[in-house]
């Protein structure tokens, strides 16, 4: 699926970031048996009010995965052993076999299915389908609004508990240090994804000047400004469009707790400004500022400059 970064300032919100099974499909010549990524629309009411979450999920999924995911996504409580089922239609009695396979139900957008949990009923409506492969998340919750059970939509948690400690180790584990402190410290588990889709661990065929320019950033020693460096490298490395990019390197900062004295947020400007030297090197490569190279091959530049040396 397009890795994915949820913007808080927004309500409801499914920030696109990079659709990098798409570019890895297209290089590979995906077929049509591989696994796709289903985009969901799940939604239930709460009073008169909508609750929702926008789920990436794999297509070969069983329903009892579904169903897990969407009780991690929407807080269900665990406690209560609850009468719980899926139907083709809303007013449908029956239950559907748990050991199938979502795909089989949404495979085409405007498709849907319906889960009941007790009193409670979740729409499943498909929003579109995306090429995948190996580095995917197998599910993860890209958007949503409302809280449920008493409990706020906090799509980093939701993340972190689809994704498992085993795989956030997992992709930590490729990650160069400095950056897994960035991470941390700024709490961005909304991260986790973005790494995990840039598959780090994939090899790349830079120049060998190329590479000896990337291995000499970050050039700023100060602590602002490396944190500003590798919050605009995560932003770039999401492939958005420029106003995106700038609020992705904008959240990340303050997020991390750099603000003005008066306690404004630093600027996307202000940000730039502070690794100027480093991201004029990266500009000389092509991996900063208009132009230069492809999407593809940008990847291969913030792959170098993340991944564990």
């Amino acid at each position: 699926m397009p890795s994915t970064l949820y913007r808080p300032r927004r309500r409801q919100q499914v920030a696109s970031v990079v659709d990098l099974d798409a570019a890895r499909a297209r290089l590979r010549g995906a077929t049509r048996d591989q696994p796709r990524t289903l985009l969901v629309r799940c939604a239930t009411l709460l009073a008169d009010e909508t609750v929702l979450r926008h789920i990436g999920l794999r297509s070969d999924s069983t329903l009892e995965d579904v169903q897990r995911i969407l009780h991690i996504s929407f807080a269900v409580p665990a406690d209560t052993p609850t009468p719980s089922r899926f139907t083709r239609a809303e007013s449908d009695s029956g239950r559907l076999d748990v050991t199938g396979k979502i795909g089989d139900y949404l495979s085409s957008p405007g498709d849907t299915l319906f889960f009941h949990w007790g009193l409670w009923q979740f729409t499943l409506s498909l929003l579109d389908v995306y090429p995948r492969d190996a580095a995917t998340p197998r599910a993860l919750c890209v958007a949503g609004a409302g809280e449920f059970a008493g409990q706020p939509f906090d799509v980093a948690a939701i993340n972190a508990q689809l994704l498992g400690p085993s795989a956030v180790e997992t992709v930590l584990a490729t990650v160069r240090p400095d950056v897994v402190d960035v991470v941390a410290r700024s709490r961005a588990m909304d991260f986790l994804p973005l790494l995990q889709a840039l598959d780090l661990g994939r090899p790349a065929d830079l120049d060998p000047s190329v590479a000896q320019i990337l291995a000499t950033l970050p050039r700023e020693r100060t602590a602002a400004a490396c944190d500003a460096f590798w919050c605009t490298v995560l932003s770039l490395a999401c492939l958005v469009d420029e106003a995106t990019a700038n609020d992705v390197a904008e959240s990340a900062m303050a997020a991390l707790g750099w603000a003005h004295e008066d306690g404004r947020r630093y600027s996307a400007g202000e940000i730039h400004e502070l690794c100027a030297g480093s991201l004029v090197r990266l500009a000389s490569v092509g991996g900063y500022g208009a132009g230069g190279r492809s999407a593809v091959d940008k990847l291969d530049l913030y792959r170098a400059l993340l991944r564990v040396k």
